[in-house]
């Protein structure tokens, strides 16, 4: 018996397999053969043989020959023949046996070899590869595949699964560019798998082109490739344009049935390209203005802006013609919420409800314009820190109304924290505490009391807002199975609130006693006797029926948190009732500024005044600070970010 080399082409390195040349070939019944211990050391399902006996079974043989040697005992041979190469078949036979679709002697064709070339030969087909790069792998199978070997042999030769094989075939789908990005780990198996979900090169291309700003994410990839078509509803859609879109080779499927003419793009790969290209060129137009950096994504949502920081920004000096205009906004904002409170304080009787509500609306309407101009014009007179002026940037995206949506005066996670430590005559114990959340979690526990607090009295009076929250939390219940909803702005048990253990400075709140009053003037109503109450109800008045349902709505809300989240529902409902702050609480030393750390203090201050004002303040003790800045925030309409709804 002779012995030759083969030559694995592709391998990542050459490896030469011994191999023996029997002189000829044998058969013996099934029932004579049993798989060798050597064979043990494989890993793989052995047991996995069905499909395998479904081939054999239409070829009504077995194709290849089993490799043996002749089992011994002691010295002496057993008569039967250990399998070190073939188990699989001897299996596959073994089941068409049982199933008695073969008879018991089927036999077998075998090649015999000594027991210690079976040893070589086992520990060469399951120990013995080197262990090489899945791409060199891949092109090792291609090359079996094309001399004509089979997946099953190719899955028993590299000691994986048949799935395994064809998995790694799948790769010859694969764009050769982005197979040389493989071979040089600049891209994962995971990220060639996704991409050969696509025969067409090219779309491969632009898909990892169009990940690029998520990293290349799998997920994203396989969601461009698979998700064949796109709607042209869909934001990246409107901003290229259809036109835009066929007019670079695009196919578009028509919805002819469409009143809105709708239709669906067919690549999406393309269309993110595109759109991208055009963001580009807003982003050209944007680093003329001297950013640091300008990014642009396609696709940019708000956990990828949360990674982001906001540049501070300061006020500047005003001029004398500047402050005057300022004051102005200011002074007639003031009246205009003092006559806005005093109409809805007046309230209306029946007759009077259209009068009131018209009054009313054009009130609120006045103040929101009012404290848009009001915060616009001291918008204008900011400028960014000058200690991060050199770090800013923009983030050039699209809006979900499919326009061009820049997010400028950012910075970047890793330039917050260079900023951090090179701010000057910071100590190292300054440095940790920038790390810590500016406000305890106390403090925001206080804060959104009265923020609770103030949404309830805002919409005690509004009937018409509160019947349509508790209606959406009813639906949200019986309508869209949304019973385990933890977060809930309203809670259908109706129980109240209890604000005062959030705050100890609630019952000297505006709001806490606009509600108090409103309780007892409905209350005094009310029979004294509970069973009297329904029917007490039925003769009532719907306007009055209304008033106590606004107030039972509004006391079951509850905001409190110990922490800056909060639910989207509780920003919606809080612009719908024009939910203003300002007219409710007053940044004080003893609110606020004495429950902040220092920094966070001169912060508020800079931003919100000017460093001319902040810097001394550096320089104080905690509580001369805090009075300080109490004095320096008056009439400034400041508010912390939990209590804002911009």
């Amino acid at each position: 018996m002779s012995q030759t080399t083969v030559e694995i082409v592709g391998a990542a390195e050459t490896t030469n397999l011994p191999v023996c040349r029997p002189q000829a070939t044998q058969s013996a019944p099934h029932a004579q053969f049993v798989v060798s211990v050597y064979r043990n050391v494989r890993t793989i399902n052995v047991d996995d043989v069905e499909e395998l006996a479904d081939l054999i079974l239409a070829a009504g043989m077995v194709l290849q020959n089993v490799i043996v040697f002749r089992q011994k005992r002691k010295g002496k041979e057993t008569g039967k023949l250990e399998i070190v190469a073939g188990g699989r078949r001897w299996r596959a036979v073994a089941l068409l046996i049982s199933k008695k679709l073969f008879p018991a002697d089927f036999p077998l064709n075998y090649i015999e070899v000594s027991e210690d070339e079976g040893i070589q030969i086992s520990l060469m087909e399951n120990s013995g590869r080197m262990d090489m790069h899945p791409a060199d792998q891949y092109a090792a199978m291609q090359a079996l595949i094309e001399m004509g070997k089979t997946v099953d042999f190719i899955a028993s030769y590299f000691g994986m699964q048949t799935i395994g094989v064809k998995r790694r075939l799948r790769l010859a789908n694969v764009a050769p560019e982005l197979m040389d990005l493989f071979k040089k780990d600049e891209a994962t198996i995971e990220h060639l798998e996704a991409l050969g979900l696509c025969d067409d090169h090219q779309r491969q291309l632009d898909a990892w082109k169009a990940t690029a700003n998520r990293s290349h994410a799998v997920w994203a990839i396989r969601d461009l490739l698979t998700n064949n078509t796109v709607s042209t509803n869909d934001k990246a859609a409107i901003y290229v344009g259809v036109e835009a879109y066929e007019k670079a080779g695009g196919t578009l499927i028509r919805d002819l049935f469409s009143e809105e003419g709708r239709g669906y793009i067919e690549n999406a790969p393309l269309l993110e390209k595109l759109a991208a290209e055009k963001l580009e060129k807003q982003a050209a137009k944007l680093k003329k203005e001297g950013f640091a950096w300008v990014d642009v994504a396609v696709r940019f949502d708000h956990s990828d802006l949360s990674k982001l920081g906001t540049a501070r920004k300061i006020k500047r000096e005003l001029t004398d013609e500047e402050q005057t205009q300022l004051d102005a906004a200011q002074s007639a904002l003031d009246d205009a919420q003092q006559q806005r409170i005093e109409i809805e304080s007046a309230g209306c009787t029946p007759e009077t409800q259209n009068e009131y509500t018209e009054s009313a609306n054009a009130a609120r309407k006045l103040c929101r314009q009012l404290r848009t101009e009001l915060d616009n014009l001291n918008a204008s007179f900011c400028v960014i820190h000058p200690d991060e002026a050199a770090f800013v940037g923009a983030v050039v995206t699209i809006d979900h109304n499919g326009k061009c949506e820049i997010h400028r005066n950012r910075l970047r996670a890793d330039d917050v924290k260079r900023l951090k430590k090179e701010a000057k005559g910071e100590s190292a114990t300054q440095a940790e505490d920038e790390d810590k959340p500016a406000l305890s979690e106390k403090l925001f526990t206080r804060l959104t009391a009265h923020r609770t607090a103030a949404l309830q009295a805002e919409t005690m009076f509004r009937p018409d807002m509160a019947i349509m929250l508790l209606t959406y939390q009813l639906m949200k219940r019986s309508l869209c199975n949304d019973g385990h909803v933890y977060d809930r702005l309203l809670r259908i048990s109706a129980e109240s609130a209890p604000l005062t253990q959030s705050a100890e400075d609630m019952e000297q709140s505006k709001a806490y006693l606009v509600i108090e009053e409103r309780r007892a003037e409905l209350k005094a109503m009310l029979p004294e006797e509970d069973n009297l109450l329904l029917p007490w109800m039925l003769e009532q008045s719907p306007e009055l029926i209304n008033d106590l349902m606004a107030f039972c709505v509004a006391d079951s809300m509850n905001t409190v948190r110990g922490s800056a989240n909060r639910s989207a529902e509780l920003d919606v409902f809080a612009k719908a009732v024009n939910l203003d702050m300002r007219n409710w609480w007053t940044p004080t030393q003893d609110s606020y500024f004495k429950s902040v750390r220092k920094s966070h203090l001169v912060d508020v201050i800079t931003s919100a005044v000017s460093m001319n004002d902040a810097l001394p303040m550096a320089k104080m003790t905690k509580d001369m600070a805090a009075a300080a800045a109490e004095r320096a925030i008056a009439g400034k309409g400041w508010l912390p970010e939990v209590l804002k709804f911009d």
